[in-house]
């Protein structure tokens, strides 16, 4: 009879030998996936294992085996695709919704100082006072060309500003245009105060006009004609008085004094820099006197142009040589005031041949009228 309160112990009964644990199989390479749960494990050996989820078997009483550990092997981290066959290049970055990408824009380089056009700005500017001054006006169309030239260089350069370029060339493109029409009046204005005909004559060539007949040799002039004082043919004498006019209010009362014909002496000593007159010709002196009766005030040797005429009919003026004329010229006299007067010395090389015979002739420097004086 079984004693069923006290059960037999372990002693009394056969041990039971204990199945061996198959070895577990090999952990998967990294990246490898994992077994699916259930499958058996494969022994190195390539003999199947139980499945990891089946119970091993104990005999009654006995404990129970340990389950085989299932091999497991974490997921694989995902592999990064090959970035070097993919070309570098800077992706649009997303700005928003109905928004252009932002793409990366290339610095423009900030304009600069353009020196080309300052210097143009300078030069036009020169040439546009010089074109004022008469003498000065013949130069000041070089310089505005230079200046015109240097402008529009500063406009082509890049990255310079534009606007001082394009000043400095219309200021020079304006002075050149003036220095032309200033030159131009400057040139008739000499034209006609050297020849007082020069106009006439252009004009017959012009119109075809016919210039007036002479009146034949045996007859007589008319008493006007015959009258007439200050003419070539009947020249003032010296001491007289003769009232000059010209634009702009200009008036002078005149008179010449008594001239040296033979002044050749008087010029050498009056400096050393003096050249002698060449062969046939002697330099001769006169005195003249100017009384300004005019409304502002006036300047005698730019107002004034003195002459001598030859008996054979040539021109010659104070500005055919450059000497130093003795003391008082008339160029020391400075402007003249209303009621003002000043005398001064004018030296002009004349033909030394009949020098008696020739004639002063006072005219005004921009006019057309001209007053004869007998050379002694």
């Amino acid at each position: 009879m079984t004693d069923t309160h006290n059960p037999p112990s372990t002693a009394d009964t056969d041990p039971q030998p204990t199945p061996p644990v198959p070895p577990t199989a090999p952990a998967a390479p990294f990246g490898a996936p994992a077994a699916p749960a259930g499958a058996p494990s494969v022994t190195p050996a390539g003999t199947p294992s139980a499945p990891a989820s089946a119970p091993s078997a104990a005999p009654n009483g006995a404990p129970a085996a340990p389950a085989a550990t299932p091999s497991y092997a974490p997921p694989a981290p995902p592999v990064a695709p090959d970035q070097s066959a993919v070309p570098s290049y800077a992706q649009p970055a997303a700005t928003g919704f109905g928004e252009a990408p932002a793409y990366a824009q290339t610095a423009v380089a900030p304009k600069g100082k353009n020196g080309l056009g300052l210097a143009a700005l300078i030069v036009g500017a020169v040439a546009f006072v010089m074109a004022l001054i008469p003498v000065a006006t013949y130069v000041a169309g070089f310089i505005a060309f230079v200046g015109l030239v240097l402008g529009i260089i500063a406009l082509v350069l890049k990255n310079r500003l534009k606007r001082i370029a394009a000043i400095g060339t219309i200021v020079s493109g304006i002075a050149l245009v003036l220095s032309i029409v200033m030159s131009v009046v400057y040139t008739v204005a000499l034209i006609a105060s050297v020849e007082p005909d020069f106009f006439s004559e252009v004009n017959q060539e012009i119109t075809g006009e016919a210039p007036l007949a002479e009146e034949p040799a045996g007859e007589e002039e008319s008493p006007a004609a015959s009258d007439a004082i200050g003419t070539r043919t009947n020249p003032a004498p010296l001491g007289s008085v003769v009232e000059l006019t010209g634009f702009d209010g200009m008036a002078y009362d005149i008179t010449l004094g008594a001239p040296t014909l033979n002044a050749n002496d008087a010029v050498a000593a009056a400096n050393q820099f003096n050249e002698a007159p060449p062969a046939g010709f002697q330099y001769a002196m006169v005195p003249v006197t100017f009384t300004y009766t005019g409304d502002t005030t006036g300047t005698p040797w730019i107002d004034v142009s003195i002459e001598f005429v030859s008996a054979a009919g040539t021109t010659h003026t104070k500005s055919d040589v450059s000497v130093v004329a003795p003391s008082p010229a008339v160029t020391d006299i400075n402007d003249l005031y209303p009621g003002a007067s000043g005398t001064g010395n004018v030296v002009i090389l004349v033909p030394s041949a009949d020098v008696e015979q020739g004639t002063w002739a006072l005219s005004d420097s921009f006019g057309d009228e001209t007053f004869f004086f007998a050379a002694q």
